[in-house]
Order: structure tokens, then C-alpha cells, then sequence
């Protein structure tokens, strides 16, 4: 039997880029998926726009989290690993694959992760590989980079190195690890909340804890955004998590 995917697309006012992860959405080769799409711009803007892509609503589920930039700051950061834990351990689903809006999904990435899976039982998470792209100014099919680069001075470090079972605290991006959904109900594992930036490190050491390492699928699973706008980036040049580059 097909395994089930949840796809949690974290989302915050990039309504221009967002439309490359929504692509490959639609474009993927393997239908038994729902999407929690996790909107942390503090208001409902981009539900109708989301509606209207033309993907099965029937397996999306559109949540805003209608928290203000000033609430954000006077909470200590966001909320969106509160509403990403809500979806995990309310899901029924099998494996949990994390989406940023900057980012997209390779045609055959859940089909490949249906095999890597089932034909590996006790692997409960793996990380695959990346190809980098510019959101800003290509489509998600141009990335054609797979190792590292330096942008605008920020080094990337190369994310394909690894080729064997790892920790993957601080050596992979959020984007290249998927998890068998049981690892989060049966180990209890949480997103912290609020907080805005690492939540994958955060987890990723708390699985790491109790499930052992992470397997290589040696595959390509994302098309990893690399750009200015970045989260880490926005926090380096001193303007804050919020600011707001894509008009």
C-alpha cells in the first residue's frame, strides 16, 4: 500500500516565490499527499490565491496564524512550530516532509520516499539531496548548483557532502530531512514555539536522542532556495526576521 505524505509548507508573504513550491506540488509524481499550508503573515491574504491554484483542495488544509509583527516580538519569535506540531501529531498520515516557500519539490521526490520506506522499515528519517537555485530571479526547474556556494557573502555550506547515516544537527538543511510520522507521536518530539529561526536543529536533536542517525537516500528530494531574503540572512544584515524584501 501507497504510504501516505503530510507536506507542511511553512509560508510568510512571499506570494511571488511561493508559487514555485505550489508547482511542484502539482507537478509531483505521487498523489497520496495532503498539504498543511502554514500561513505566519498575520492575516489570511493568500487563502484565496492558494484555493485557486488548481491543486485537489479536497487534500490541502490552509491555516494563518493571525499573529501581528509586534506580537512576534513581544512573544519571543513565531508560533508556526506550535501549528506545524498541531498538524504533525493530529495527522494520520505516514511520513512528514517540511516545504519552505522558497524551496520545491522534486517531480519524484515522495515517489522515490515511497520506496526508500517501505523498503527500509526501520529507517524512521533520511535526508536527501538538494540542487540550489535563485527564487528571485529563476524558476525552480533551472537549479542546476549541487554544491556549495557563496552568495551576496554568505557562504552556503555544501549540503551534499554527506553520503552516509549522520547526526544531522547543523550539517543538513530542514529541507533535505523527512521523518516517519510515528517519530514525532511515539517520541514525543515538538517544535520549539515561539521561536523563529533553527527549528529543524532543534528537532533534529531531539531525534538524534532517541532514534539513532539520519539515513541517506541519495536521491534529489528539494530545489533549495538560495538567495538574499533568505531567514538567516535577513537576521545577519541586522534588519530584522520580519523585514519584508518581495513587493
Amino acid at each position: 500500500m501507497d504510504l501516505n505524505f503530510l507536506i507542511i509548507l511553512a509560508y510568510y508573504r512571499r506570494p511571488k516565490m511561493v508559487l514555485n513550491a505550489l508547482e511542484s506540488i502539482k507537478n509531483l509524481s505521487y498523489s497520496n499527499w495532503n498539504l498543511e499550508f502554514i500561513d505566519d503573515s498575520g492575516n489570511n491574504d493568500f487563502e484565496s490565491t492558494l484555493l485557486n491554484y488548481g491543486l485537489d483542495n479536497s487534500k490541502v488544509n490552509y491555516v494563518a496564524i493571525n499573529d501581528s509583527e509586534e506580537q512576534k516580538l513581544i512573544q519571543g519569535g513565531s508560533r508556526h512550530g506550535e501549528f506545524m506540531n498541531k498538524a504533525i501529531h493530529s495527522s494520520d498520515s505516514d511520513v512528514v516532509v517540511i516545504l519552505c516557500d522558497d524551496d520545491a519539490l522534486t517531480s519524484n521526490y515522495l515517489k522515490f520516499l515511497d520506496s526508500y520506506y517501505q523498503l527500509n522499515p526501520k529507517v524512521n528519517w533520511a535526508y536527501s539531496k538538494v540542487r540550489f537555485f535563485n527564487p528571485s530571479s529563476q524558476h525552480y526547474l533551472e537549479s542546476t548548483k549541487t554544491t556549495s556556494f557563496t552568495h551576496q557573502g554568505t557562504i552556503y555550506n555544501n549540503l551534499n557532502e554527506w553520503d552516509g547515516p549522520i547526526n544531522p544537527y547543523c550539517k543538513v538543511d530542514g529541507s533535505q530531512v523527512s521523518f516517519r510520522t510515528k517519530v514525532f507521536k511515539e517520541g514525543e518530539i515538538y517544535y520549539p514555539s515561539p521561536q523563529t529561526r533553527n527549528l529543524d536543529a532543534y528537532i533534529f536533536d531531539q531525534i538524534y536522542s532517541k532514534y539513532g542517525k539520519c539515513y541517506p537516500t541519495y536521491f534529489y528530494g528539494q530545489h533549495k532556495g538560495a538567495f538574499s531574503d533568505q531567514l538567516g540572512n535577513r537576521f545577519n544584515t541586522g534588519k530584522g526576521e520580519f523585514y519584508i524584501y518581495e513587493k
